[in-house]
């Protein structure tokens, strides 16, 4: 069965850009425009990893990371933001939210790549 990958992106673009270096390596991927709606969906499915952009509408990545965590099923799940900031303090913040890694923009298929193989 393949893993499943949840991508919190509102650039429709980025979206593209994950579903297809991921789907071509076997994994399942639902995509969501924002953390609200993520939210919802992840109470529907369990997945095994979870990227989200820092700067979405509704909810900020840190925010939704927070969210995700206070779920039983999400503790332990790993979390990767996606941001152009590389700021080391918003980094922080994303940590404390329960975030276990974070990909810089702009990035590549192999960077999505090598986050997924480190985290599972």
């Amino acid at each position: 069965m393949a893993k499943k990958i949840l991508v919190v992106e509102d650039s429709p673009m980025v979206q593209k850009l994950f579903k297809r270096a991921l789907e071509q390596h076997g994994f399942e991927v639902v995509t969501s425009e924002h953390g609200r709606e993520a939210l919802e969906i992840a109470a529907e499915t369990h997945f095994d990893l979870v990227f989200t952009d820092l700067n979405m509408p509704f909810i900020n990545g840190i925010d939704f990371t927070e969210q995700l965590r206070q779920r039983e099923d999400y503790k332990t799940t790993p979390i990767i933001l996606v941001s152009s900031d590389s700021v080391s303090s918003r980094k922080a913040e994303a940590k404390a939210a329960g975030a276990t890694g974070w990909i810089t923009k702009p990035f590549d298929a192999a960077k999505i790549l090598a986050q997924v193989n480190h985290f599972l």
